[in-house]
């Protein structure tokens, strides 16, 4: 005991020890409370707009703003249904109804409710309301991500579902634009900043990714059979590449709920026929472009969640891997070391052979055959990572154990008639714990680093945020985009924060251990130091 309380007290006066210590304590502590700190699935939970950069940015950003709420409403009180006000088309040959409901979709308090008759008069197919929000939206910067959440629900009166459905087409939809504009004049100032239009019929296909209605403006979703949908939950959205023709400046926004009953021919008009449909639980929301300590990627998750919640699976991983392997490489080596003669020549060659094939395209060959033949993606990298990490340690605890077995004390234990399974225990053992130690040490980092780069080359496809998978999901964005499919700051190309940080958890894993076997290095060779 005291002569590891030596190596304790040596190891910890080294300013290397004490920072690499240092380094994977805070590493796997913050990996250790991920799970509370991030209490969710960071792989499937969109957390913010794509490609926010990490908040502490928003410091350097004059026009910076915070999250957005405009609107959240469950319409509990009759008074809710003021948020919007109402324009109807139709009235002559229908008779439409914007109303407060006191029975919710979700039976708990109200909902709004739209209300089309067809009275069976008038030349008129359709009947429409329009429910219009107006956003007063004050900031000179794009929100990151415009979103709608929503839910209808579609009730009829006077016929049966499939009656209506023959006769009728109901539609819901959602929809913005400038205040004071009609879809047309939307239509005219984006053709106007040079992008593709195709007109078709009332909507214009702008360069085949969206659309904007002559009337009512851009599209955010929409249901024409909405009819037979029953309840439908919907989210809509508008992405950060249209953004600029609404928010790119303080101005007030126009933001539509469409319901359309509209009768397939005049003679299909059945007077006495009702559809009501409730809208509830509205939340429109305008994320900002910066978000958490290392901002999104370019589906709205959060970096660090993923980084910390896959650090912890990582490191896992990592160290049951190191186990085995240095426990199968100090075997071998211990006995390869002591019996010598043929076994050792036998054990040693198959070390060499393990040992001049190249590492990483034997682990990428093994990893995808053991995932082939039904292993979970876990098992096979730690089956992988034990099976052929094994051989260094080996080689080098086999030299300790040839310079410890021809010592005197060996050499008297062997008189008294010990055995050497009892030898090797007792006396071959012990002088190797200093080297098994260090390669505990690197072994969990190169194990890390390994099944890292397993999952970047994609050879496998971890279920956890692994580090590899990251950056490999970031590389192939990267490579891929152009910077205007989704939000951000800088979009795509500009996303610099979700390669830096996971690339970044490598470099500390890796320099930590570096500085830990150092240290050991320095305690167990004390001619490096002159201890």
């Amino acid at each position: 005991m005291s002569k590891v309380k030596r190596w304790l007290q040596l190891f910890f006066n080294e300013k290397s020890a004490m920072i690499g210590v240092t380094l994977l304590i805070i590493l796997v502590g913050s990996s250790a409370i991920a799970p509370v700190v991030f209490p969710f699935n960071s792989m499937k939970e969109k957390k913010h707009a794509p490609l926010s950069a990490p908040q502490w940015m928003a410091m350097f950003d004059p026009y910076a703003f915070p999250d957005q709420i405009i609107l959240d409403t469950s319409f509990k009180q009759a008074s809710d249904i003021n948020d919007f006000s109402v324009e109807t088309t139709g009235d002559v040959s229908y008779d439409i109804n914007f109303l407060w409901s006191g029975v919710g979709i979700d039976e708990l308090g109200g909902a709004a409710a739209v209300e089309i008759e067809d009275k069976g008069t008038g030349s008129s197919l359709e009947g429409a309301a329009i429910l219009t929000h107006v956003i007063d939206w004050g900031f000179h910067e794009t929100p990151g991500w415009f979103s709608v959440d929503y839910v209808f629900k579609v009730e009829l009166e006077g016929a049966d579902v499939s009656a209506i459905a023959s006769n009728y087409s109901l539609f819901v939809g959602v929809f913005l634009k400038p205040h004071g504009m009609t879809g047309e004049d939307l239509y005219l100032y984006i053709i106007g900043e040079g992008v593709d239009i195709k007109e078709t019929n009332d909507v214009f296909m702008i360069a085949g990714r969206f659309s904007v209605h002559s009337e009512y403006g851009l599209v955010l979703s929409h249901y024409g059979d909405a009819i037979r949908r029953g309840t439908q939950p919907d989210d809509a959205y508008v992405r950060s590449d249209l953004a600029p023709y609404f928010f790119a400046q303080p101005q007030q926004v126009d933001l539509s709920f469409v319901v359309v009953l509209r009768a397939r021919t005049q003679d299909m008009r059945t007077g006495g026929i009702k559809v009501r449909v409730l809208l509830d639980n509205i939340y429109v929301k305008a994320d900002s472009r910066y978000y958490g300590l290392m901002g999104t990627d370019y589906m709205g998750r959060d970096i660090a969640a993923m980084i910390f919640q896959g650090l912890l699976v990582s490191m896992t991983i990592g160290f049951i891997a190191t186990l085995i392997s240095v426990a199968i490489g100090v075997s071998v080596g211990i006995i390869s070391g002591y019996v010598g003669g043929k076994v050792d020549e036998l054990l040693m060659r198959f070390v060499d052979f393990l040992m001049a094939i190249p590492g990483l395209p034997l682990l990428m060959v093994f990893a995808k055959i053991f995932s082939e033949i039904g292993f979970s993606v876990k098992m096979s990298i730690v089956i992988v990572l034990s099976i052929f990490g094994w051989a260094g340690t080996a080689r080098v605890i086999r030299s300790q154990v040839l310079a410890a077995k021809a010592a005197i004390y060996v050499e008297a234990a062997k008189a008294a008639g010990a055995t050497s399974t009892w030898i090797m225990r007792k006396h071959i053992l012990p002088v190797t714990l200093p080297l098994i130690t260090m390669y505990v040490m690197t072994s969990i980092v190169s194990n890390i680093l390994s099944e890292a780069s397993l999952s970047f080359l994609g050879i496998l496809t971890p279920d956890w945020p692994s580090l590899g998978l990251i950056l490999q999901e970031a590389s192939n964005i990267q490579l891929a985009g152009s910077g205007g499919g989704t939000g951000g700051a800088g979009g795509v190309l500009g996303a610099w924060w979700w390669v830096v940080f996971p690339g970044l958890i490598l470099m500390l894993i890796g320099l930590g251990s570096y500085l830990v076997v150092d240290a050991l290095n320095k305690v167990f060779n004390p001619k490096r130091t002159g201890y």
